[in-house]
């Protein structure tokens, strides 16, 4: 194929009429062998391509050849000319492959894997090296982030790794690198059907990131129904964001009127014991009606009587779910200890939800 070699572009073709295989071939005095990261003739004028040597072979002709899998650099994406603030020595690993001729191989190369961290890597890289973090798709024209521990047990079961560094500097690497598995909580407004959150999750989950959505919050109730359904894990408010966030204000003045930090753990117990219970109607006459639990929150307007100002949903004593109500702030006057454990018990949850989430 000599110079003109165009691997981009012809990337999954191969030679079938192979002879043999070898495990090492000698170019220009120097011996690469399989798993080599090599330089390959590049068009006039331009670099050279860098890949990675999968096969050596012969074909029933007498030809020799090796198959290579490629490395893009920064131009060669779709970046192209918007490249140039690229470190040059930044490369993308892909999975295209292709066999070329022999003597297109110019000489070996060393690269190295880094871990795909927002700091600078390149200043703790040899000038003499190449690096990668990343992975592009051609055909997709798309980058992704390749987890450190995963794609280096890849590239070694394969035999398309090849890093040119000291054992025990190899080790040092590894250790620094070793992925953050914090989870990562998620607000999704506006939120829709759930595809916003469901395509930042997978994506930071191969950066080796645990991102999870804990909270969604859109006006459309068939949208919020389709979330629920697609992230039954979520906590899915149908409401207006303005709402919300005048929630989440009145629920910081809450916390600082009903909660010392001190009471939290101290009330634990008690009120997990109260809110699994069951109201007891025994001293309750018929005519009158006596709070017992508080079990959701929100702001605006859910009784549809244009008062708009932060509402409790109240169980009643003796009654069950269906005939919950909403009820304004105002009305509750007397009702304290039961907005005071309310409040308790939503920070309680706040380590998995945050703001108070009740599915009774």
């Amino acid at each position: 194929k000599g110079s003109d070699i165009q691997p981009f572009a012809n990337a999954g073709n191969a030679v079938l009429d192979v002879k043999c295989h070898y495990l090492q071939a000698s170019i220009s005095g120097s011996t690469l062998c399989i798993g080599d990261c090599a330089f390959v003739k590049g068009p006039e004028g331009k670099p050279n391509y860098i890949g990675k040597i999968l096969e050596f072979f012969e074909t029933v002709a007498g030809e020799y050849y090796c198959r290579v899998q490629w490395f893009f650099r920064a131009e060669d994406t779709i970046m192209e000319d918007q490249a140039q603030s690229h470190d040059p020595r930044r490369l993308f690993y892909s999975d295209l492959k292709d066999d070329n001729a022999l003597d297109c191989i110019v000489s070996k190369v060393s690269i190295v894997q880094v871990s795909p961290c927002v700091d600078n890597q390149s200043k703790s890289i040899p000038s003499s090296q190449y690096y990668y973090d990343m992975k592009y798709s051609q055909d997709y024209s798309t980058f992704s982030t390749l987890e450190m521990e995963d794609t280096h047990a890849k590239l070694q079961s394969s035999q398309v790794s090849s890093i040119s560094m000291k054992k025990e500097d190899f080790n040092k690497t590894q250790k620094s690198h070793v992925p953050n598995k914090k989870e990562l909580s998620l607000l999704d407004l506006y939120c829709g059907c759930g595809g916003m959150s469901t395509g930042l999750c997978l994506g930071a989950r191969g950066g080796g990131v645990n991102l999870v959505t804990r909270w969604a919050v859109d006006d459309d109730e068939v949208a919020c129904e389709s979330f629920r359904m697609n992230h039954p894990e979520t906590r899915v408010r149908n409401e207006t964001t303005d709402d919300f966030l005048e929630l989440l204000k009145e629920w910081q003045k809450l916390c600082k009127q009903y909660v010392k930090e001190s009471e939290v753990q101290d009330n634990a117990d008690a009120i997990t014991e109260f809110g699994n219970g069951t109201p007891d109607d025994s001293a309750v006459p018929p005519e009158e009606l006596e709070v017992w639990k508080l079990v959701d929150i929100c702001f605006g307007d859910p009784n549809n009587v244009r008062k708009r100002c932060l509402y409790f949903k109240v169980r009643w004593k003796g009654y069950g779910p269906n005939d919950d109500t909403w009820e304004p702030i105002e009305g509750l006057g007397n009702c304290n200890d039961a907005i005071k454990d309310f409040v308790i018990e939503g920070i309680m949850a706040a380590g998995c939800y945050g703001l108070p989430q009740f599915r009774m």
